[in-house]
């Protein structure tokens, strides 16, 4: 029992902090539940469970309290399957909202039609329009190749002429004739006169 001293808490809850209170896993209250029936002698297509309404936890021993309306009796058992988001006991089914417990598929974008207890209104036709003619599509003309283009050659400029080279003017040399020879055994003398003339090479040489 929880107590003031504690802040109002279990003393289990203050000694084992890191464990859950319960050991089972706390369902709703009022939902749907089947008790496994593990009684022996049943044959194959004998049900193996009993739809019952969960009612708490026992006192006594480790269970879950469940009650059958069709046995008329509480039964104490642990291995019991919950629907917690279904609750055993209803309210009256209202046919007005039949679709949001059957959901009608949906065909794509269909016409909502609505029916009436008199009569049924069929859906307004639509008229559909002709489709116009398509007109003929000429044929697409024929595309020419491109006409080759013949290549273009650069000329060639002509060779220049060739200019003879000037060459410099040949020098003519004159040789001075030889004077007359005398005797073989007398040399004439040479003339004073004429030897400043002469070149170094046409010089006479003493021997």
């Amino acid at each position: 029992m929880s107590s003031s001293t504690i802040q109002n808490q279990v003393p289990f809850s203050v000694l084992f902090f890191h464990l859950p209170l319960f050991s089972l896993p706390p369902p709703v209250f009022g939902s749907t539940c089947f008790v496994h029936d593990l009684t022996p002698r049943k044959d194959k297509l004998a049900p193996r469970a009993l739809k019952c309404i969960f009612l708490g936890y026992s006192r006594m021993q480790k269970g879950y309290r469940c009650y059958s309306p069709n046995l008329q009796r509480f039964l104490m058992s642990a291995d019991v399957t919950f629907f917690e988001t279904q609750l055993y006991f209803t309210g009256p089914v209202n046919h007005l909202d039949i679709f949001e417990v059957l959901p009608v598929p949906s065909f794509g974008d269909s016409v909502l039609i609505s029916y009436s207890s008199s009569s049924i209104t069929p859906p307004p036709t639509v008229p559909v329009a002709a489709p116009s003619p398509i007109a003929p599509v000429p044929p697409p003309s024929p595309v020419r190749p491109p006409s080759p283009v013949p290549p273009t050659i650069a000329p060639v400029p002509p060779p220049s002429p060739v200019q003879p080279s000037t060459a410099p003017p040949l020098l003519t040399y004159h040789r001075r004739p030889r004077p007359a020879s005398g005797p073989a055994d007398s040399c004439p003398a040479p003339d004073p006169a004429n030897t400043g003339d002469l070149s170094p090479l046409n010089q006479p040489i003493a021997l």
